[in-house]
């Protein structure tokens, strides 16, 4: 499923940050998962794959 951004009012720097300060759990990996998209980052970035190497 595609999703669009469509606000761009937080870099991802500042989604980070802001991720850091909330005490709601579910709102901060929201808010990193978006910087993660953000940044362009590829899948790989979010952990180490099994793939018996």
């Amino acid at each position: 499923m595609a999703v669009e951004i469509t606000r761009t009012d937080m870099s991802a720097s500042e989604l980070r940050a802001a991720a850091a300060c909330t005490k709601d759990a579910k709102a901060a990996r929201r808010m990193l998962a978006i910087a993660l998209v953000l940044d362009d980052e590829p899948c790989r970035a979010i952990g180490p794959s099994d793939n018996g190497e």
